[in-house]
């Protein structure tokens, strides 16, 4: 049954992400029929991050405090029924009124992000609940890791409910996909599996440490989330030195992902000249090889575990990811062969996906039982990077073009900034430790 539960929580993660990325892909019909600019169409896949961002922590206390079941469900439901919205404003607002549009279009992807933001701490919350501590790693990836799979997806999928439906129509179809997976969650999930009808004695055994769970090659001391019952209380949260370190490099990650996620196809496109379709392929290309090798990144940690110690194997894996990705990230800069640069933009998301489950794993673990706050505040952090790259790269590429360099030269300098910023986040893992707990609640305080 948990695997059951992990299968509904990827098809959450998967149709978050297609209904997030269908703004980048309906961009140029957006900005063509209500004359938005570049930067415009920015501020509006910035919006949704940013409000994404600010109700992650809110949106992370709230799934410890009603439990995941049904932070999940509000989340499902509220994202379907913003997206559904954004194909209504193009039914209701005329193309002649660019500054309402530009306006509601704010207010609804703001919206949209702000019940999405429960998401991935409470699927976090979730796996510490259902998954044996050992595989829990592996697990995130899988979960964040097909995220990905839906960015890939949604290029060539939603381009072509475009073509057949129109803008309102993709909208609306996507948003009642999501619903109907809502609806699935809310009448099959539980918080725990002791709650759960279908969970035999063997599998609550299993899930609390049995047999089928590699701590067993635990190095040297028991999983830091296993040591006490006793909450880490908001207090331990705000010392802990190594979650803040986290977050601050997981806005690295997140600045580099979501600058490819949400302006590859432009780029491709309307800076490399690709055709219609090449774009299309070419975006839908390093999404796909960041999903896979996400869980790659989990199995790694969990397997070096044994040869390096429990905060060595977290380090080491995302220290790799982000200098790698940061080398090619440069290289797609560089490069004039369409293929090559395919090839290093390919790449560079590849290393960083390796980064994603050490990240979350070590979020979850540094909250214990406060693990949907502890997640949530690490990936406010993410998405902090990710709310600034969507408007800072264009910003920036506009900015020497003013001042003399082609659109291509200004775009590649934006990007060099990310491989930068990337650089920096790895170095931070140097004193970032996934078993650092300040667990001692004080008298009378309350999980």
């Amino acid at each position: 049954m948990r695997w059951r539960i992990v299968a509904l929580l990827m098809a959450f993660s998967f149709m978050n992400y297609v209904n997030r990325v269908s703004m980048s892909v309906a961009g140029d019909e957006i900005r063509g029929t209500y004359g938005l600019s570049e930067t415009e169409l920015g501020t509006v896949i910035s919006a949704l991050i940013a409000a994404y961002m600010l109700c992650m922590v809110p949106g992370g206390w709230l799934s410890d405090r009603l439990g995941a079941s049904r932070a999940l469900t509000l989340m499902g439901f509220g994202s379907a029924a913003f997206c559904a919205l954004t194909g209504v404003l193009v039914l209701a607002v005329a193309p002649s009124q660019t500054a309402a549009m530009l306006g509601m279009l704010w207010l609804v992807r703001a919206l949209m992000g702000a019940f999405t933001a429960p998401l991935y701490p409470a699927a976090g919350r979730a796996v510490s609940r259902w998954i044996p501590f050992g595989q829990r790693a592996r697990v995130n990836a899988l979960v964040t890791g097909v995220a990905m799979i839906g960015i890939a997806c949604t290029y060539p999928l939603f381009g072509l409910l475009l073509e057949q439906f129109g803008l309102a129509g993709a909208f609306l179809m996507t948003g009642l996909v999501t619903a109907g997976l809502a609806v699935l969650w809310a009448g099959y999930a539980r918080d725990e599996p002791g709650q759960h009808p279908r969970v035999n004695e063997g599998e609550l055994w299993l899930i609390s440490g049995g047999t089928d769970a590699p701590a067993a090659t635990f190095a040297s001391e028991p999983p830091p989330v296993e040591r006490g019952r006793q909450a880490a209380a908001w207090g331990g949260l705000l010392r802990n030195r190594s979650l803040w370190l986290l977050t601050a490099s997981y806005a690295a990650v997140g600045y580099v992902e979501y600058l490819v996620f949400y302006w590859s196809e432009y780029y491709f496109k309307n800076v490399l000249h690709f055709s219609e379709l090449g774009g299309r392929i070419a975006a839908m290309i390093p999404p796909v090889c960041m999903g896979l090798c996400m869980p790659l990144g989990g199995w790694l940690s969990d397997r070096l575990m044994s040869v390096v110690g429990y905060r060595g194997c977290r380090a080491a894996v995302a220290m790799f990811g982000m200098v790698a990705c940061s080398i090619m990230l440069t290289s797609a800069t560089v490069v004039t062969n369409d293929v090559a640069i395919v090839a290093c933009f390919a790449l560079s998301l590849a290393f960083i996906g390796l980064t994603e489950a050490p990240a979350w794993a070590t979020a979850i673990d540094l909250g214990g039982k406060r693990a949907g706050t502890s997640a949530a505040i690490a990936n406010t952090g993410g998405n902090t990077g990710g709310a600034l790259s969507p408007t800072i790269t264009p910003w920036v590429s506009g900015l020497l073009v003013a001042e003399g360099l082609n659109q291509q030269q200004g775009w590649a300098w934006g990007m060099r900034l990310a491989s930068l910023i990337c650089l920096v986040g790895a170095i931070l893992w140097f004193w970032i430790d996934a078993s650092e707990r300040h667990e001692t609640a004080p008298p009378g305080a309350t999980a």
